[in-house]
This record gives structure tokens, sequence and C-alpha cells, in this order.
């Protein structure tokens, strides 16, 4: 079953593209068809939660970052009847005060 959610999870994100998500590129069974792996873009300023969680973002940056966030899961939701969110992260943002 897991196996099966894994290719659904792909022809999902094969035919879906947009600027503010990681976008797939290819993938491949691997080890006797026992391992699916995945390709995805590769992003230069590495995951979103190490940038949050290692930096001091001002409420400008916040409300950038968490805009382009908000339109790629607005673009997910028009584009995608069913969809099933593996895990949740929770970002703590920390704000630089200016007093």
């Amino acid at each position: 079953m897991r196996f099966v959610r894994c290719v659904r999870y792909v022809k999902v994100m094969r035919r879906l593209r947009h600027d503010h998500l990681v976008n797939y590129v290819d993938s491949f069974l691997v080890s006797g068809d026992r391992e699916l792996w995945v390709v995805m873009e590769y992003l230069e300023g590495g995951a979103l939660t190490d940038v949050v969680v290692e930096t001091v973002l001002s409420n400008a940056q916040i409300a950038a970052v968490t805009k382009c966030c908000l339109q790629a899961l607005a673009f997910l939701h028009s584009h995608v009847r069913t969809c099933v969110v593996s895990s949740a992260t929770k970002l703590k943002v920390r704000t630089e005060r200016r007093d």
C-alpha cells in the first residue's frame, strides 16, 4: 500500500510546476524495484526550515516567505483533488526587534 501511495504522489508531482514549489525532475525504481528514488529540483539556499530556524528574519521577510508558501498551497489546492500530507513541521520564526 505504501508503494501505491508513493507512485500516486510521483504522478501528481510530475504534472505540477510552480515557482514556489520544489519541482519534480525524475524518478527511478532501484534495488530490484524495491526502492523508489525521486529526483527533485536543487535549491541552492537549502531547506526553508533550516533558513527560518538559523536566521533572524525581519517582519517583511516573514511576510514574503508566508506569502510564497500560501501561493504554493493555493496552487496545490486548486490543482490536486486529494492530497495526503505525510508530515507537518511547525516553524518557529524569530523576529528581530527594532527598538
